[in-house]
């Protein structure tokens, strides 16, 4: 049996891509810091599939708990075929010229929390041939974002380049993919429709489509691209917009 652990995944993009992942009959490891939000989640997927998701309570950003996260997998001897960083968001106070705690927040929260996954569970996952997949966002591109997300976004691309390089010699394959504003209960998008309707309006007029990146496309798409049978994803920077930017 194939799993698949997705951080962050108790609601939203994270939960659409446990949900296909499930599709595919691939058991999702599931990550959350509510465990009432992460139960709904998980009888979901029962729910629908013949699935029993892997639970895994805790904030993660914590200093112990990606190394607690690690040794909760393993000791139920499971190995990860897929690892799928979608941990990430905003930061409250992320403002012009942030504070540093703000900063370092904001890059725990976005990117060093999956670095440090990944070094933990290398070992396991180059014999395994797994795949490694960052959620980046497409801010980090055009620079209309709070600084300290925008930044510790932007970090994902070269990160990802560069380990590309080094972790393909060992069977691995890494990518990152970069939505657009994302449409699902909960989302910036969907809190901006009522908090500020104008500037929803006002970001809904550049969408190509004219509608917002519905988190399950851009889920199927990368699930999609996991189980392609090819190495040639590897080091890719992959948007999913509709061709905004």
């Amino acid at each position: 049996m194939d799993y698949a652990l997705i951080t962050g995944s108790s609601s939203g993009l994270g939960y659409c891509i446990a949900e296909t992942f499930s599709k595919r009959g691939i058991t999702p490891i599931l990550t959350g810091r509510d465990p009432q939000s992460l139960e709904c989640a998980a009888q979901s997927i029962r729910s629908c599939f013949d699935l029993n998701p892997i639970k895994f309570v805790k904030d993660l950003t914590e200093d112990s708990s990606p190394t607690d996260l690690y040794r909760f997998v393993r000791d139920q001897g499971l190995i990860p075929r897929y690892l799928i960083h979608n941990l990430g968001g905003g930061v409250k106070g992320d403002c012009k010229n942030p504070p540093l705690h703000i900063l370092r927040k904001s890059f725990r929260l976005n990117i060093e929390v999956a670095i440090e996954l990944n070094a933990l569970f290398y070992d396991d996952l180059k014999n395994y041939s797994s795949k490694i997949v960052h959620i980046g966002s497409t801010s980090s591109l055009h620079y209309d974002a709070p600084p300290s997300y925008l930044i510790s976004k932007a970090a994902i691309i070269p990160y990802v380049k560069n380990a590309a390089q080094s972790f393909a010699k060992d069977g691995l394959t890494i990518f990152a993919v970069l939505p657009g504003m994302l449409d699902h209960p909960g989302s910036y998008i969907d809190r901006l429709m009522t908090q500020d309707p104008d500037r929803y309006v006002g970001f809904l007029k550049k969408m190509t489509y004219g509608r917002f990146v519905p988190s399950s496309e851009v889920a199927n798409y990368l699930v999609s691209l996991c189980l392609i049978d090819s190495t040639m994803i590897n080091g890719s920077i992959v948007t999913i917009d509709g061709g905004v930017d």
